[in-house]
């Protein structure tokens, strides 16, 4: 049996609730089903969040040089590291919260995966969100744990400066975790202090989880490669998958379904966001445009709903 929800707010007795707080507050010893999504950095204004952004972009450049110059030994190493990250509470698990990061056997999965993408080999692929449109076993609770073990660092600062502003205690001298260094293009650990409520505590930005990833492989193939399989099929004098529609607003306007392009050849979805990516370039930085504005974190509502609770409860 699940045990009883308690969050950062109602463990350190802060006497205020979510709205009014700029971290998610998480359950202290389970997970909150939102995720971090990488694009969210890209829309923020500010020093911390840049350097988010490079981060990730660091690491993410050099994961795919190691794969498309077939360094697997390096490639391993930057995979190696990505472990769980259960300290920030974030994801899928429904018991105490373990994550869903890169263990050794997975790594090896993620490299084979990303080296049979042809959107990775070919290098259309250049940020961390666009591997769930592409890479078998990369799904959006995979990139949020990815990403939280990439940025840490910039957690880390940004859970100290929570602690600082509201008295929360913080343990001395707590080991990091792995840290990716853009300077030196390497894993790195340290001494830190964090709050230990139930183990150590990575708090998140709310400005940066999303319930739902902005990119995602079934939104990618429904409106932007199949619409172009769809038109490929009707510029073709010999398609068998045209028809002709017989309502008499309509009548004889041809037409193709995207049910039967993909029944014509079934494979896997990724499968076909990498064939098709492939032959036109164009789609994905189509899609990339489209992603482009803001997208919102979830509101108050939102994350009472991940809680499976009230979010607006009276504190003592």
């Amino acid at each position: 049996m699940m045990g009883a929800i308690v969050r950062v707010s109602e463990f350190y007795r802060l006497g205020i609730t979510q709205p009014s707080l700029e971290f998610v507050d998480v359950d202290v010893t389970g997970d909150t089903r939102v995720f971090v999504d990488p694009h969210a950095f890209t829309t923020m204004e500010s020093d911390w969040a840049r350097e988010c952004v490079s981060l990730l972009q660091d690491f993410y450049g050099e994961l795919l040089a190691a794969v498309r110059a077939s360094h697997r030994a390096r490639a391993m190493y930057l995979l190696g590291r990505l472990g769980e990250s259960n300290e920030a509470h974030l994801g899928l698990s429904s018991a105490q919260a373990r994550g869903s990061g890169v263990a050794t056997g997975i790594a090896a999965d993620i490299y084979d995966a990303l080296g049979m993408s042809s959107a990775v080999v070919s290098g259309i692929l250049s940020e961390v969100q666009e591997t769930v449109l592409f890479v078998d076993g990369v799904g959006h609770d995979r990139v949020s744990d990815m990403t939280i073990n990439i940025i840490r660092s910039q957690l880390i600062k940004f859970t100290q400066d929570v602690c600082s502003l509201y008295g929360i205690p913080m343990v001395q001298r707590l080991d990091s975790g792995w840290m990716w260094d853009r300077r030196t293009q390497s894993w790195v650990t340290d001494h830190v202090d964090l709050p230990m409520p139930n183990g150590k505590l990575l708090l998140v930005p709310l400005a940066v989880v999303r319930k739902s990833p902005t990119f995602d492989p079934g939104d990618y193939l429904s409106h932007f490669v199949l619409p172009y399989l769809q038109q490929v099929e009707l510029d073709s004098a010999h398609s068998t998958l045209v028809r002709r529609r017989t309502s008499r607003r309509l009548r004889g306007e041809r037409f193709v379904t995207k049910k039967s392009i993909l029944e014509r050849d079934p494979k896997p979805r990724k499968h076909w966001n990498n064939e098709v990516t492939d032959r036109k370039p164009d789609l994905l930085e189509d899609y990339r445009r489209a992603k482009s504005g803001i997208t919102e974190p979830p509101g108050h509502d939102d994350i009472a709903s991940a809680f499976g609770t009230p979010l607006c409860v009276r504190m003592g």
